[in-house]
């Protein structure tokens, strides 16, 4: 069970961005292996943590970047 922890594919599988065939493999090991649900519930606990304290806010220059190119997209 080591090697699934330290593969990194929990923090994907949290992200969300994992492909749905392999998020229902770690969802069953997460049922299966109370170290799997512990490991994902502490990387949830992690992020969590570091939204809080995380500066989300865009700078000026970047926002403006962003804003221009949504905005030929909808051209």
């Amino acid at each position: 069970m080591n090697s699934i922890i330290t593969s990194g594919d929990l923090e994907i599988y949290v992200l969300g961005m994992m492909p749905a065939d392999q998020s229902k493999k770690i969802a069953f090991l997460a049922d299966l292996f109370p170290e799997v649900r512990e490991e994902i519930d502490m990387i949830i606990a992690t992020l969590l943590a570091m939204s809080d304290t995380a500066d989300l806010t865009p700078s000026r220059s970047v926002k403006n970047t962003l804003l221009r190119k949504l905005s030929a997209l909808g051209r």
